[in-house]
């Protein structure tokens, strides 16, 4: 057998199972749900309506399935038997967590008895509930005689054999050619590598990596494109709400653009999970962006030119007015999120060759819910040296905050430092609360250290009143700059060093 007879064989092994589900009735209608024990136990025993449903696994999920509508469910842990009811919805696909040890425990006993002792007592089915302290014991009825079906037995074996046949054929497959695309439907778990098939992507290298996801380098085996692809760690499937504010970084970032077309942040083709199955990896797949962080380029060259930091800031503003246009507030701006790449930036009608272009690369939505639950309360989430007033006391921010973050950035390019430094991140967050900013050195053009003082103000109603203004006064100066070239107008970094 050939690489080529591989559907033929899933074809096989497919009519196998299909023939096995009609005559076992075991395939069921119905939609599939993920349910979660609370607390996460693994190895518990899952029914639906009596019927076995599955065994939780090492996160406590397992999937369910079942018609809309109301379902009893019973698990059964260490002896113990839990039951309640749950709600199918076709339109939700995770279940409330199941409560383990919240809810009453039904015991069972065979033969029936009348009372029992540590506060639990049956009825004359032998059905009881306890609730409280005290020491429970479950009598398990007589096992039941078990009756030998040969056919099912003879079918159970063909199946085994049928699902062997295929692992060889595709290991043999794959083994010929890594690189090769995977049947349609197939899900191909990537773990850590950095070569080989996620969804309709194919990895070729690995950008990077955060807390909660790591991003590939890909290409789109559909559209026939470079991309960067976003996906997050297995050790976050079992957290709904981290799966949910991570998949909501996509629809942000589309929603930006669809707002405006030409929006200075990175662009989102396509986010959800793999190959549109309940239980696949979660994914966001982005545009891919040659060039280097702002970061890397304070790095390499601490204080920036005036021409440059103005021009900069004025694009990091110009994204900002499309983000907040969208309704939606940034609240993790920062070096590592604004990236530089080469192209014309065209203001006020002048070209600019000699500037970076300015692209925002990470809203990074689920990194700053990780952060908040790593926090003291739970309240806060960013980078404290690049935090507003308001957003250090855990207050609601609004597009004001992002406007203060503009001005560290501002003031850390025109002066190579930042304003309120600091190894511990608290001393920091009250310094950005309780101490007025630094001005900029007297050598700094004074128009840019007039827009960074009133964007570092405290009060968020004595900065500019929206990043349009700001943007605005930065063109002008950025304008004005461009003007005076021909005077030979000497660089920050130029000043400090004949000084």
């Amino acid at each position: 057998m050939n690489a080529t007879d591989t559907p033929a064989a899933a074809r096989c092994a497919a009519s196998f199972v299909l023939l096995i589900a009609l005559l076992t009735g075991t395939a069921k209608a119905g939609d599939e749900h993920i349910l979660r024990t609370d607390p996460p136990v693994a190895g518990a025993s899952v029914f639906v309506d009596g019927e076995p449903a599955g065994t939780t696994d090492s996160n406590g999920n397992v999937v369910v399935s079942g018609t809309p509508g109301s379902h009893e469910i019973r698990v059964e842990y260490q002896g113990r038997i839990f039951k309640t009811p749950k709600t199918f919805d076709p339109e939700i696909t995770e279940l409330e967590p199941f409560p383990i040890g919240e809810v009453t425990m039904v015991t069972e006993t065979q033969p029936p008895v009348v009372a029992g002792s540590g506060g639990t007592a049956t009825d004359g089915t032998g059905s009881g509930a306890a609730t409280g302290g005290g020491q429970h014991t479950v009598v398990t009825p007589p096992p039941k005689q078990e009756v030998t079906d040969w056919w099912l037995i003879g079918l159970v074996a063909l199946l085994v054999a049928s699902v062997v046949l295929l692992v060889i054929v595709t290991l043999r497959d794959r083994r010929k050619t890594l690189l090769r695309p995977p049947p349609s439907g197939v899900m191909l778990p990537i773990a850590e590598q950095t070569v080989g098939h996620f969804d309709r992507y194919r990895l070729t290298g690995t950008l990077g990596s955060g807390g909660v996801g790591t991003i590939y380098r890909a290409f789109d085996l559909v559209d026939k494109t470079d991309l960067a692809l976003k996906v997050l760690d297995s050790r976050w499937l079992g957290d709904p709400d981290m799966v949910r504010k991570f998949l909501l970084e996509g629809q942000t970032l589309q929603a930006i653009r669809e707002r405006d077309a030409n929006a200075r942040v990175v662009k989102c083709f396509r986010y959800g999970r793999e190959h549109d199955s309940i239980v696949g990896r979660p994914f966001i797949a982005l545009e891919l962006i040659e060039g280097e962080t702002l970061q890397s380029r304070l790095a390499r060259e601490p204080i920036l030119d005036e021409l440059t930091s103005t021009a900069v800031g004025h694009q990091i503003a110009t994204a900002l007015v499309s983000v907040h246009g969208a309704g939606v507030v940034h609240r993790d701006l920062t070096p590592d999120n604004i990236f530089l790449r080469k192209g014309d930036l065209v203001v006020s009608g002048r070209r600019f060759t000699s500037v970076p272009m300015v692209v925002l690369i990470d809203f990074g939505i689920a990194r700053q819910e990780l952060m908040s639950r790593m926090t003291m309360d739970g309240s806060i989430a960013g980078k404290p040296h690049f935090m507003s007033p308001e957003q250090c006391r855990g207050l609601d921010v609004d597009a004001r905050s992002d406007l203060y973050s503009l001005g560290i950035i501002l003031f850390l390019m025109a002066a190579g430092r930042l304003p309120f430094a600091g190894r511990d991140p608290f001393d920091v967050m009250r310094a950005q609360q309780t101490e007025d900013a630094p001005r900029l050195p007297t050598d700094a053009n004074a128009r840019y250290a007039e827009l960074c003082a009133r964007l570092l103000r405290k009060n968020r109603d004595s900065r500019p009143e929206s990043a349009t203004v700001a943007a605005a006064e930065l063109a002008e100066l950025l304008v004005s700059l461009d003007d005076a070239s021909s005077l030979n107008v000497v660089s920050f970094l130029k000043r400090r060093l004949s000084s």
